[in-house]
């Protein structure tokens, strides 16, 4: 009877042992499935650390590249969008207030590249005028007229207060 029973065991914590071989072997490749998907997501992050680094400089270059770009460019905030003749001839109106900044005659040549309204921004309201933008040929006279520009704050067309600015990316604007 106990050779029986002992056979009963026998059989069963041989079933049981089997068992937990089978579970130690799955454990063990759950364990080596586990180690490599670390490695790859470690190799994945790193990559995408590189990445990332990468187009960081890349928008870093881009806003430099933009802004030299727009060095020779300045933005005229305040002028009325019903200014007589801003809509037709922004360069002669920019002439003569340029040449009112720098006190020279008011038919004083300044030779441009372009000159043009901004897009409207989503925030602006309708009642306020859009910015002039122009690119002024000659680099030096346009680091004077912003100088001068700079110091005198009572510029005014068409009775409204005008602020002259270095034209930049708006990537440079959010920094």
């Amino acid at each position: 009877m106990f050779q029986k029973l002992e056979d009963s065991f026998s059989e069963k914590l041989q079933a049981v042992n089997a068992d937990v071989q089978q579970l130690g072997a799955r454990v063990q490749d759950l364990e080596e499935e586990t180690e490599n998907i670390n490695k790859q997501w470690a190799e994945a992050y790193t990559t995408q650390e590189t990445h990332a680094e990468a187009t960081r400089y890349l928008q870093r270059r881009l806003e430099d590249v933009d802004n030299r770009g727009r060095q020779n460019n300045l933005r005229v905030r305040g002028i009325p969008e019903s200014a007589e003749g801003v809509t037709e001839n922004p360069i002669q109106v920019l002439t003569t207030l340029f040449n009112r900044i720098l006190p020279r005659p008011n038919d004083t040549a300044i030779t441009f590249d372009r000159a043009h309204r901004a897009a409207r921004p989503r925030n602006l309201p309708p009642d306020r005028p859009r910015d002039l933008i122009c690119c002024i040929h000659n680099f030096l006279l346009k680091e004077e007229i912003f100088r001068k520009a700079r110091q005198n704050k009572d510029l005014t067309v068409d009775g409204q207060l005008v602020t002259v600015f270095q034209d930049l990316a708006p990537s440079t604007l959010q920094a």
